[in-house]
């Protein structure tokens, strides 16, 4: 519930989530000019909820490592048929 609650005070406060049109969202907007730093400040003195938030992250990143090597590897395999230009002529 607390971390809920968190979760609940910086989404009213600090997001802009409008629906647009094409059914996608706005960016998020600060508002009242909060800085990425103040926000990371406010979650680092929540012990428990910057657990939760590590834990989350964690899988965030892998998957992310994942989709970049598989990126990475389908570029490389590219380069067999379509080499980058020579820089030297």
């Amino acid at each position: 519930e607390k971390v809920e609650n968190n979760v609940n005070a910086l989404n009213s406060s600090q997001t802009n989530r409008s629906d647009s049109p094409n059914g996608g969202y706005k960016a998020n907007v600060s508002k009242g000019g909060l800085t990425t730093s103040a926000v990371m400040d406010e979650l680092l003195k929540d012990k428990e909820t910057m657990e939760i938030f590590r834990e989350f992250l964690k899988y965030e990143q892998i998957l992310t490592d994942f989709a970049w090597n598989m990126h990475m590897l389908q570029y490389e395999a590219t380069l067999d048929f379509y080499p980058p230009p020579r820089l030297d002529s």
